[in-house]
């Protein structure tokens, strides 16, 4: 921008400014949002823009994502909806039946009205979960692959030639095949616009670097950057983030034990120079560095957890539980036998000590009652040979 000061400024004139100088700075929800990362473009009084999912929230603002989830269920949206359907939100998972066996109906979800009930939380389970402690650098680059778009597509976004107009504009792709896609403007990164491209600045216009020489340069090839919804990554910048973040999960293991939840993970930490987990594998990574700064295509933390906040979780409610015994004989003490097996078990919802378990209350499944919890189910059970520890 050439006048930040006269942003939006529409008089007609020499003093006047042209659509070249608009920026996108916060995106409007115009579908049902489907992860609390979405939440960065909240504005709040008090807060300092962009604060969910980013160091500067603290853990007051980002302990909504250890607290809330989106399911994508919201009114029109899903008025259709039927329970052999998909979800909106792919992550999540409907349970096959209630506590009390019943299965689980389109009635469970919604209200007569077609709204979301206001506890259907109890019907759903996720679906490839991540644990944000695990120290895979291939995990983690998987996790960020899942972001990019298919091996056919790409967005294209409309070439603004004034000889030509908005009627006859010819499709240019400005963003290649990426091995990971972190947005921005998610909801509307396809139709994010660009700004004309004076012709000595055509040589890189069409890229989401800035000169590196000249980060700072005033330009409308600058401003078509900030117009962007999606930065996407190459194969080896998801590598470096991956193992960048990996190295500060294994440093947090070796201080102080592992992230104990979403809001830990987005804590800043003294030794990295007051950045968050995410903040320092970015920056270890060199993301941002031929990057305008304050533009949509620099990678923050928030970006990162819009993309990846629905399947993040700082523990697992799926596991394998493995287990063995001995016969021992009483007269010799000599072991006669020996046995292992194992079970894959999973956490559901529903309190063990409901005081009708048919029919829990939304106060038993919020905070369920006694010293058991939530009920745990087996999955899966296999007896093991010694070849098989």
């Amino acid at each position: 921008m050439s006048a930040p000061d006269r942003l939006l400024d529409r008089v007609h004139g020499a003093t006047g400014c042209s659509y070249n100088e608009d920026v996108p700075v916060f995106e409007l929800p115009r579908a049902p949002l489907l992860s609390i990362g979405q939440l960065q473009h909240l504005g709040a009084a008090g807060l300092r823009p962009f604060a969910v999912g980013n160091s500067w929230g603290g853990e007051e603002v980002n302990g909504v994502f250890d607290r809330f989830f989106f399911s994508g269920l919201s009114g029109k949206a899903v008025a259709q909806w039927e329970p052999e359907l998909a979800l909106p939100a792919p992550h999540l998972t409907l349970l096959r039946s209630r506590p009390s066996g019943v299965a689980t109906t389109r009635a469970d979800i919604l209200a007569e009205d077609g709204a979301p009930s206001g506890w259907s939380a109890r019907h759903l389970l996720q679906t490839g979960a991540f644990n944000l402690n695990s120290v895979s650098a291939a995990a983690w680059a998987a996790v960020l692959r899942g972001t990019r778009l298919t091996a056919t597509r790409s967005f294209a976004y409309l070439d603004s030639d004034a000889a030509s107009g908005t009627a006859d504009d010819a499709d240019v792709e400005t963003l290649a095949q990426a091995d990971a896609l972190l947005c921005r403007f998610p909801q509307s990164a396809a139709e994010t616009y660009k700004a004309d491209d004076p012709t000595p600045l055509s040589t890189y216009a069409a890229t989401p670097r800035v000169p590196p020489l000249a980060p700072d340069t005033i330009s409308q090839a600058q401003t078509h950057l900030f117009r962007r919804g999606a930065r996407p990554l190459s194969a080896e910048e998801t590598g470096r983030l991956a193992m960048a973040i990996v190295a500060r999960v294994r440093e947090k293991q070796a201080t102080t034990g592992p992230f104990r939840s979403l809001a830990d993970f987005l804590e800043v930490r003294p030794s990295w120079a007051g950045r968050n987990a995410l903040e320092q594998a970015i920056a270890d990574a060199g993301l941002n560095e031929s990057v305008g700064e304050f533009s949509s295509q620099w990678v923050t933390s928030a970006d990162v957890m819009t993309a990846l906040a629905p399947v993040l979780s700082a523990r697992s409610d799926t596991f394998r539980i493995r287990a063995y015994g001995d016969a021992i004989n009483p007269a010799t003490g000599e072991v006669t036998g020996r046995a292992w097996c194992e079970a894959w078990v999973q956490r559901l919802p529903e309190p063990v000590e409901a005081v009708d378990p048919a029919q829990p209350t939304l106060s038993e499944y919020m905070s369920p009652p006694g010293r058991l919890g939530r009920r745990f189910r087996i999955l899966h059970h296999r007896w093991l040979n010694e070849s098989d520890i």
